[in-house]
């Protein structure tokens, strides 16, 4: 035989499988679990640099706004502290310029400008004035609706500043409105800036919750408003998602709400920044994996060339002793478990050469034995020959009682039909025709004495004469109308009779032809012809109707198979058929419980070009230690005056006869026992005989 595929290749082929599966797990592994905890580390940063940002504006907005109160109050009052309160705004580097106003015009009574921060951007006194407000217009009408507003006031080249307007209200002793006041001022967002400036990976901005960006974005590069949006409708003023911008780049963003939704601080990364060092974690380890296979592959090369050199050696010394060479002996050099193979391939060497020399001395014996044998086997011949004789006499009287236990088993069920059915014709008889008879009687003998009495003038006016039961008629139309229904009634009992009448000839044909069968002893001749399955099953119910009415069994037909037709002997197919019915009768009878419902079904279908029937029902159901042994010839679960265990076995014979079998199929969750019957549905040529 030679060899296709050697070992030293399928070593070589796992051990490079094995470690190309290793490095790609791990590739995968790695890339995913590094891929999550990156998302992670990103969203945790996100949520951080909002936080703290958030926190940083919340705390500068709430020292602005009470100095901002304060220096509306002061301004408004005859208090001479103005100068030092102007020397404390000076000493903070938050509010660079500050006005107040009053009166419902909000019209400008005091202002304040830091002169510092004018220096340090080169601006003139009147950019607060002048400049700004024409660039950035004061939202007054906000201011006085809501009491406070924050608007950027911002512009392209110069200082990052917001603005920020409170309405004060000024109350007397009685707690009544007396004057309004509103201050405007800018504050200085420096360390705001810087924080997101000192951010490299993370883009973050400052939203208004107008949409205005105030700080972060330039007004030419894209601006957060997916992330801006997405922040508006979620609940929460502190989170992280994951989304899509206009371009349909993957984004990693989170938000915090502050100043009372007033402002929103957005953060954002794009995915593909963040996982580029995924990307090249991957790339370095598919350089090193594949530096790695091939170092392995090269050792795994040197190494299987170690194992497959014994094995070659240990290959070549069996075909030379498989071509009758048993003085050939394996030497290996190797210390592990070829070496063993080799030291008990020469023991079965030396054993196999002994054994083939015992084998020529027996042989030079066998002669004489096989003279001796000869002589013992002519003798013993004899002997068997004449227990072949006694054998053959006592088969021939089995025969004879196997064929007598068939013909009276399958001619069992046609004569229990007919003498159900001479059982039901007899009751007919001594019911409806005794009944006819008498009222007939009755008739004829009212009849008789009118005319005795008085001729056929009596009877004629006895006739004429109203009905007691109707009134509207006379007693010759009620006679009249009992006649025709006694004739009626006498008419359905003559066709019921003779429907009757040919049952029971039908049934003694099929116990002739079952007699007539039965002399053919091992073969099954049938007169095959095509035959709707459908209405073979309708008439063997037919059959045993007169049975299943006696003992008040449910019979359900559900025919599902949309070709039924089946090359069959009549005769037999409807003895085989019956022999089913008549053992699912006797399964129902045997439960006698209160509300129990005898029922039997037939149903038939198609399946894989084959017709399906099943005779099934709700009885005692088959033991499992009998299932195996239903076909067996003789063998029944019940006595000997109801069942010769023949009827399964017969039937079985005949259905195979047409190209088909009979199996018991076990139960189900709607029957206790189901057999199953298989024909070819569109027949194929097959000989008339079949063997038994």
């Amino acid at each position: 035989m030679k060899v296709k595929f050697s070992i030293r290749y399928k070593f070589l082929a796992v051990t490079t499988l094995l470690l190309l599966s290793c490095v790609t797990l791990y590739l995968l592994l790695a890339s995913t679990i590094f891929s999550r905890d990156k998302t992670e580390l990103v969203f945790d940063l996100n949520k951080s640099t909002v936080h703290n940002i958030r926190s940083e504006m919340e705390a500068v907005f709430s020292s602005v706004s009470d100095k901002l109160e304060l220096f509306a109050l002061i301004s408004q009052s005859k208090l001479k502290v103005k100068k030092e309160f102007h020397r404390i705004l000076d000493n903070d580097d938050t509010i660079v310029y500050v006005h107040s106003t009053n009166s419902n015009k909000f019209q400008k009574t005091s202002e304040y400008s830091q002169k510092k921060f004018l220096q340090t951007y080169g601006l003139e006194e009147k950019y607060f004035k002048e400049t700004l407000p024409g660039i950035r217009a004061v939202p007054m009408d906000e201011i006085k609706a809501n009491g406070l507003a924050y608007w950027n006031a911002t512009v392209d080249g110069g200082p990052f500043l917001v603005g920020v307007g409170r309405s004060v209200v000024q109350e007397d002793s009685r707690g009544v409105a007396v004057s309004q006041f509103a201050v405007i001022s800018y504050v200085r967002m420096d360390r705001i800036a810087k924080m997101i400036n000192e951010l490299r990976t993370n883009e973050v901005s400052i939203v208004s919750d107008q949409g205005q960006v105030i700080v972060g974005y330039g007004a030419k590069e894209a601006k957060p408003w997916e992330l801006f949006s997405l922040a508006q409708r979620n609940p929460l003023n502190l989170g992280v998602l994951e989304y899509q911008d206009q371009q349909g780049k993957k984004m990693l963003g989170g938000f915090s709400k502050s100043t009372k939704n007033r402002f929103y601080v957005l953060s954002r990364v794009a995915s593909d920044k963040v996982f580029a060092v995924v990307e090249n974690l991957v790339y370095r380890s598919i350089v090193f994996g594949l530096i790695i296979v091939t170092l392995t592959f090269i050792a795994a090369i040197l190494f299987s060339r170690s194992i497959t050199r014994p094995l070659d050696t240990l290959v070549d010394g069996m075909k030379e002793v498989s071509g009758g060479t048993l003085s050939k002996h394996i030497e290996l050099r190797t210390i592990d478990e070829t070496a063993v193979l080799a030291s008990s391939f020469n023991r079965m060497i030396d054993d196999l050469k002994e054994s083939r020399d015992q084998l020529e001395e027996i042989n030079r014996d066998l002669e004489q034995k096989v003279k001796d044998r000869t002589k013992m086997l002519e003798e013993q011949n004899r002997a068997v020959k004449q227990a072949q004789e006694a054998l053959l006499k006592t088969t021939r009287l089995a025969s004879v009682g196997e064929i007598a236990g068939r013909a009276a088993h399958e001619i069992l069920n046609p004569l229990t039909s007919i003498m159900t059915r001479i059982k039901k014709v007899s009751d007919k008889i001594e019911g409806n025709a005794v009944t006819d008879i008498q009222f007939l009687a009755e008739i004829q003998s009212s009849w008789e004495n009118d005319f005795k009495s008085g001729g056929f003038e009596k009877l004629i006016a006895e006739w004429q004469k109203p009905s007691e039961v109707d009134q509207d008629s006379n007693l010759w139309n009620e006679d009249m109308s009992h006649l025709k229904e006694v004739n009626k009634s006498v008419v359905d009992q003559l066709t019921s009779l003779t429907n009757d009448m040919k049952f029971l000839l039908s049934e003694s044909q099929r116990i002739s032809k079952i007699v007539q069968s039965m002399r053919s002893l091992s073969i099954v001749k049938g007169n095959k012809a095509k035959y709707s399955a459908h209405k073979l099953l309708h008439e063997s119910v037919n059959i045993m109707g007169d049975l299943f009415a006696q003992n008040e069994v449910e019979v359900v037909e559900w025919y599902e198979a949309k070709e039924d037709e089946i090359v069959v002997d009549r005769d037999e197919f409807i003895q085989s058929l019956t022999n089913l019915l008549r053992n699912s009768l006797q399964a129902v009878q045997e439960i006698d419980r209160d509300g129990y419902k005898p029922k039997i079904g037939l149903l038939t279908r198609i399946e894989e070009g084959e017709l399906i029937i099943e005779v099934v029902d709700n009885g005692t159901g088959i033991e499992p230690e009998h299932r195996t042994k239903l076909f067996e010839t003789q063998f029944s679960t019940k006595d000997r005056e109801e069942g010769t265990g023949l009827g399964l076995s017969i039937s079985r014979r005949f259905i195979r006869a047409y190209g088909g079998d009979i199996k018991f199929m076990g139960d189900n969750e709607n029957w206790n026992a189901v057999f199953r019957i298989t024909l070819p549905a569109k027949e194929v040529e097959r000989p008339m005989e079949a063997a038994a």
